[in-house]
C-alpha cells in the first residue's frame, strides 16, 4: 500500500521540492552529505547503516507545509495530528530515499569507488592510458562543485602528462540525475602559463553518469603547470554561471616520461618523404613525431596552401601479427586519440597520439599502408539538368564515378537550417540547385578535400558543396551537391572537379619501434590484456 502511494505521488513529490525552498534546502543538504560521504569512505558499496541514518535525519526533520501560492494542489494541514504527522514522515522519508537512491546518489551503479571514480567505472570505454595514470596515482583531483538554475558540475578526476589531458566532468541536475552532453564542450580551454590556448578537444565517450573529453596539444609543452578553464554558460538550454579554472601540475608525470629518438626514413615513388623523429612515452599514452615533404616535382600538383591536407595512412602490429591500431584507414581499429600538424622548414611536422602503444614490453611493428595528397584536377562533366530524372549523367575520373540522379531548385538548405533553428530572420531568401548524387571512389572521398565548381549555359560560377553521408569504408558517397547562389534550373551544366585527394598505396615499407623502456611503476604491467577486448578475429 505504501509502494503504491509513493509510486503515485513521487512526480508530485518532485515538483513540491522544485518550488518549496525549505525541501529544496533540506534535500540539496542531503545530496551534499552523500558527496561527503563518498569522498571520506571510497569504498566499494554503502554501508549498511546509511539507509537508517538517512531515516534518522528526515525523523528530525520538521517537513513545513508549502504556501498554497507555491502549489495550489497541495494541501497541508496547519496542525496535524501525531498519527497524520508520522504517516506524512514516513510516507516523504520512504519517498526521499526512493529519490536519492533512484535518481541521485547512486543513479548509475550503487558503488561509491564508481561514482567518485566514475572515469573508470564499469560501462566506461576501455582506456590503457587511463588505467595505468591511476595506477601510477597520477589523477588528480581539482574539487570542482559548482551549481547554478538547477544544475550542478562536479570535477573530481583529471589526468595529464605531456601527451594527453583528459578531464571527467559530471553534470546533474537539482534531483541527482546525470545530465550526459548537456553543455558545449568548446567552452572547456586548456591553456599554458602565458594564457595561450594550447590544448585541441575531443569529445570522449564517458558513460552512463559521466562526461569524458581528451585533450592533445597544439605544441611542445613550456612548463610544468597548465589551466584548465571552464566558460559554460548554458546546460540544457538553461543559462547560468559555471565557469571555473583550476592548474593541473605535471611535474610528477613528467618525471616518469621517457623520449626514443627514431632514425627511420622513406621516399615514397611519388615524392613523398618521409622523416621519422621520436616516439614519447608518457603514463597516459605515446606521442609518435615524424615530418613529410614533398619532392619539387610532386609539390607542382598540389594547390597552394593544401599541402597540410596530406594524409598518412599506417597502422601497428605485433609480433604475431595482430594489427594492434590504424591511423586514417577505412577499417579502423584505433588507438589514436588525435593528431596535429604544423608547417617548418623542414616540411610539415605531425604529431599522432596515442592513448597505448605498449612498444616497452613487446616488439611493435610500424607498416605504412597508403597516403593521400590534394591534387589539381581538371576532371568535368555536362549535365542536363531537366534530363535527369530520366538519363542520369556520369562523372569519371581518376577511377573515381559520381552519378547525378536529379535536379531541383529550392530554397538554400543553409538559410532553411539558419531560420529553423532562430538564427536568422527576415531575410532574403536565398536559393540554390540540388543535385541527387552517389559516387563510388577509388581516391579519398573527402568534402573537406575535394573542390568542385559549376558553370551554367551563360558562363556564370557557382561553389559547389556536399552534403551527405559517406563510407569509408567502401568509399561510397550519398547525398546531394548543393550549387549555392543557382535561382533557375539551367538547360546545361559543367561540373568540374579541381582538387582531387589522391590516394596512393604503392608503398613498401615497415619498421621495428626500439624497444622502449617501462615506466617506474608499470615494470609488471601487462598491456596485452588490453587488447584483446579490441582485436579483430583472425
Amino acid at each position: 500500500m505504501e509502494e503504491s502511494l509513493i509510486n503515485r505521488h513521487l512526480n508530485k513529490l518532485e515538483k513540491h521540492i522544485e518550488n518549496c525552498p525549505s525541501c529544496l534546502a533540506r534535500y540539496e543538504q542531503l545530496l551534499q552529505e552523500q558527496s561527503e560521504w563518498s569522498g571520506a569512505l571510497f569504498q566499494a558499496s554503502l554501508p549498511a547503516s546509511f539507509t537508517n541514518q538517512v531515516l534518522e535525519a528526515l525523523q528530525e526533520t520538521e517537513i513545513e507545509p508549502v504556501e498554497e501560492a507555491v502549489h495550489k494542489n497541495m494541501i497541508f494541514p496547519e496542525k496535524p495530528s501525531r498519527r497524520k504527522y508520522r504517516n506524512l514522515q514516513r510516507w516523504a522519508a520512504a519517498a526521499a530515499i526512493l529519490l536519492i537512491l533512484s535518481g541521485s546518489l547512486i543513479y548509475a551503479n550503487p558503488s561509491i569507488a564508481e561514482i567518485v571514480r566514475s572515469m573508470f567505472s564499469s560501462d566506461a570505454e576501455l582506456d590503457p592510458g587511463l588505467e595505468q595514470s591511476k595506477k601510477l596515482g597520477l589523477i588528480q583531483d581539482p574539487d570542482i562543485d559548482i551549481r547554478s538554475h538547477g544544475y550542478r558540475i562536479q570535477v573530481n578526476e583529471v589526468s595529464a602528462d605531456a601527451a594527453r589531458l583528459t578531464i571527467a566532468v559530471k553534470v546533474t541536475d537539482r534531483f541527482g540525475k546525470p545530465v550526459l552532453q548537456g553543455f558545449n564542450w568548446e567552452q572547456i580551454s586548456v591553456k599554458d602559463e602565458q594564457g595561450n590556448e594550447i590544448g585541441l578537444g575531443r569529445f570522449g565517450s564517458g558513460n552512463s553518469s559521466v562526461d569524458v573529453f581528451t585533450y592533445i596539444y597544439k605544441g611542445e609543452l613550456t612548463s610544468p603547470t597548465i589551466t584548465v578553464e571552464s566558460r559554460i554558460d548554458k546546460i540544457k538550454g538553461t543559462k547560468g554561471n559555471w565557469k571555473f579554472s583550476f592548474p593541473v601540475d605535471l611535474t610528477r608525470a613528467d618525471s616518469l616520461t621517457t623520449v626514443d629518438e627514431l632514425n627511420q626514413h622513406y621516399v615514397t615513388p611519388e615524392g613523398l618523404n618521409i622523416q621519422m623523429n621520436k616516439l614519447t612515452h608518457t603514463p597516459s599514452g605515446v606521442k609518435l613525431e615524424l615530418t613529410t615533404s614533398l619532392s619539387q616535382q610532386a609539390r607542382n600538383n598540389v594547390p597552394a596552401n593544401r599541402e597540410e591536407m596530406q594524409k598518412l595512412m599506417f597502422h601497428f602490429e605485433d609480433e604475431q601479427g595482430n594489427i594492434i591500431s590504424q591511423v586514417n584507414e577505412m577499417h579502423s581499429i584505433s588507438m589514436l586519440a588525435g593528431e596535429t600538424s604544423k608547417r617548418t622548414e623542414q616540411g610539415i611536422h605531425w604529431v599522432y597520439t596515442f592513448i597505448d602503444l605498449p612498444y616497452d614490453s613487446q616488439r611493435i611493428k610500424m607498416v605504412l599502408d597508403g597516403y593521400s595528397i590534394p591534387e589539381k584536377s581538371e576532371g568535368s562533366v555536362v549535365i542536363y539538368p531537366s534530363k535527369l530524372n530520366k538519363e542520369n549523367a556520369v562523372f569519371s575520373n581518376s577511377g573515381d564515378k559520381v552519378w547525378f540522379e536529379a535536379f531541383k531548385v529550392i530554397q538554400d538548405p543553409d538559410q532553411q537550417a539558419a531560420i529553423a533553428a532562430g538564427v536568422t530572420k527576415n531575410q532574403e531568401t536565398k536559393s540554390a540547385g540540388v543535385i541527387k548524387i552517389k559516387g563510388e571512389y577509388v581516391n579519398m572521398a573527402n568534402p573537406a578535400v575535394e573542390q568542385w565548381q559549376a558553370i551554367d549555359d551563360k558562363g556564370n560560377k557557382y561553389p559547389v558543396e556536399f552534403r551527405g553521408s559517406i563510407d569509408l569504408g567502401t568509399k561510397v558517397q550519398d547525398g546531394n551537391f548543393i550549387i549555392k547562389g543557382l535561382s533557375c534550373m539551367p538547360t546545361k551544366l559543367t561540373l568540374i572537379r579541381s582538387i582531387v585527394g589522391r590516394y596512393y598505396s604503392d608503398v613498401q615499407w615497415s619498421f621495428d619501434l626500439p624497444k622502449g623502456r617501462p615506466i617506474p611503476g608499470l615494470e609488471n604491467n601487462e598491456p596485452i590484456k588490453y587488447w584483446e577486448d579490441i582485436l579483430p578475429v583472425r
